[in-house]
């Protein structure tokens, strides 16, 4: 959250509220449509270090592949990943992130 909001003091209750949307968002974007790649194997050879990587998948795809969900959870997650827009969520999240900037830049003055 850090690297979004930065050093931006969020001291409204429409601030931190508007604050706890976008994290909701977010973890809707991050989670069911950001793709990772997890480090699988590393290898000292000499002086250099080779490393294997995994193929990249959401953390959503990681866990439905996990087979620890019960059919009820799978359902709603899936239900969650087809009705979610991820461009239209990602508008979404910068426009919040502006509205948010400045009303910390009205509020204090500056941003940082």
């Amino acid at each position: 959250m850090r690297q979004y909001f930065g050093e931006v003091r969020l001291d409204t209750a429409e601030q931190i509220a508007a604050g706890n949307a976008l994290s909701e968002r977010m973890w809707l974007y991050y989670n069911l449509f950001q793709p990772v790649m997890h480090l699988h194997e590393k290898m000292v050879e000499g002086d250099k270090v080779r490393r294997k990587w995994d193929q990249a998948q959401t953390p959503y795809q990681r866990l439905v592949a996990t087979g620890v969900l019960s059919q009820e959870q799978q359902a709603r997650l899936q239900a969650l990943y087809e009705q979610t827009n991820p461009l239209l969520l990602r508008h979404e999240i910068y426009a919040g992130l502006d509205a948010l900037w400045e009303t910390a830049v009205v509020q204090n003055g500056t941003a940082a």
